[in-house]
């Protein structure tokens, strides 16, 4: 039987999600949180065989669950849910530690079998993104600059490209503007653009 954790804020997804795989006898849903902070919690007492993280999550996004995860346990299992299909997001996870990443585009069966490779010991990862990182082909400078990136940033940046104001963006990742304000200073700096219109074009262009 296989101990599934679930990190999902969006309800009506979530419960769809545990009443498909809960049809299936080898898996077991132990438990399912709403925000990165209470899965922390509570995975340390329930100890899954699998966790999975959704990226985007009040209080506590599924990046730094994962980190904080990790540190816990290296061996942890942790399978990532989400829309985001940017190669250089998913490589990023990878160097964590992170086992395993499913778009939720994908269809059910490709989650199922995600799952059952991770308890197995092995890895997987959307093929389209390992596709995408295998053929990527980026100046070697300008890929400097971009991993240069912090995590935050890195959210920071992918808002930018959405087109968010700094309050929308201060409000979605519970900063003040101030400490908004700092992070796009900083990634003007690092990736040497200075107009917001060309953060939104390169954003766009590494598919954030």
């Amino acid at each position: 039987m296989i101990r599934l954790y679930l990190a999902e804020d969006h309800q009506l997804f979530a419960e769809g999600l545990m009443a498909l795989l809960s049809v299936h006898k080898d898996i077991d849903f132990v438990g399912h949180a709403s925000n990165g902070a209470m899965a922390l919690r509570e995975i340390e007492i329930c100890q899954p065989d699998v966790c999975l993280v959704d990226i985007n999550m009040p209080e506590m996004d599924g990046i730094l669950l994962s980190e904080k995860l990790l540190e816990q346990n290296p061996k942890r299992k942790i399978l990532i849910l989400s829309t985001y299909s940017n190669p250089e997001f998913v490589r990023n996870l990878k160097s964590l530690g992170v086992k395993g990443y499913v778009l939720k585009s994908s269809g059910f069966e490709v989650l199922r079998k995600a799952i059952l490779l991770l308890c197995e010991g092995a890895q997987w990862f959307e093929p389209e993104i390992e596709d995408l990182i295998h053929a990527q082909r980026i100046v070697p400078e300008e890929n400097d600059r971009f991993m240069a990136l912090s995590r935050r940033e890195l959210e920071v940046l992918s808002l930018i490209g959405q087109g968010l104001t700094g309050n929308q963006m201060a409000e979605k990742l519970f900063l003040s503007t101030h400490t908004v304000e700092t992070h796009r200073k900083n990634i003007q700096t690092k990736l040497g653009i200075r107009s917001t219109a060309a953060l939104i074009k390169y954003a766009n262009e590494r598919g954030l």
